[in-house]
């Protein structure tokens, strides 16, 4: 009787062992997915921010003055995700108030689908050449730059002749790290009843007509420069812009830049 109670004891054991050994590995296989493997929290990429709410359509309407290289560039920027660059160059005053009003008309329409950036210079065009100023437009690898050609710096310093020379040098040189680049020019702010200076200004707008390059004539919305009017958008000695005179500059060209 003793042997049969030990024999039964024995089995009800081995019987709670083995139940509680499927038990566990039922558990085990639970907590694995159909491979084998414990399931990994799946984690997502964040979404990348669009550079612009606004179509190809759109934003190609918006830049509708513009030559028609740019436009390709424009569309191919769009298409890759990444912003258009614009840097404007040029004499000091480029990098003042003259380029954030710009820049704000840019932001305010195309959004963060166009760059723009701005560098202002005190060198003649030939220390800018002589200098290899024109690496720092290369360097941020602008698909359209806006030169003032220093012909307000070179007055009485350089002469006409090799003035237009230096132009030709700095574009040369952009566009050997940068193929497509589209240069536009401009010239500077006028002068009340210059004499010498208006004759660059003339030879600039020739230079550009001559070698198809986009001109940006804002002093067609200045007033005269022989006239008094003029005096009301500049500071005081008359060496430069005041603040209307800027918003007149820049509202000129921003206008060119976007078409509404």
């Amino acid at each position: 009787m003793k042997a049969l109670f030990t024999s039964l004891l024995a089995v009800l054991c081995m019987t709670i062992l083995i139940l509680g050994n499927l038990h566990w590995n039922d558990k085990t296989i639970s907590a694995v997915d159909n491979t084998g493997t414990t399931p990994k929290e799946e984690t997502k990429e964040p979404a990348s921010e669009k550079l612009t709410d606004l179509s190809k359509e759109q934003l190609l309407s918006l830049a509708d003055n513009w030559p028609e290289e740019s436009k390709s560039l424009l569309s191919m920027a769009y298409d890759e995700e990444r912003p258009f660059k614009i840097a404007a160059a040029g004499s000091e005053v480029i990098s003042s108030k003259w380029a954030d009003i710009i820049e704000e008309k840019i932001q305010g329409s195309f959004g963060d689908m166009v760059a723009f950036t701005a560098k202002g210079y005190p060198e003649t065009s030939a220390e800018f050449v002589e200098e290899g100023l024109a690496a720092e437009i290369s360097s941020e690898k602008p698909d359209m730059v806006i030169l003032e050609p220093f012909t307000l710096n070179d007055n009485g310093m350089v002469v006409i002749e090799e003035s237009l020379e230096n132009i030709t040098s700095i574009i040369k040189e952009v566009k050997q790290d940068n193929p497509s680049v589209v240069f536009v020019l401009q010239p500077p702010y006028p002068l009340y009843n210059a004499n010498f200076y208006p004759v660059q200004v003339d030879a600039l707008k020739v230079y550009a007509e001559d070698n198809g390059f986009v001109y940006l004539d804002h002093w067609a919305a200045w007033p005269d420069y022989r006239t008094e009017d003029i005096k009301k958008y500049m500071v005081k000695d008359l060496s430069e812009p005041d603040e209307e005179g800027y918003e007149l500059w820049a509202g000129f060209v921003g206008d060119y830049l976007v078409n509404n």
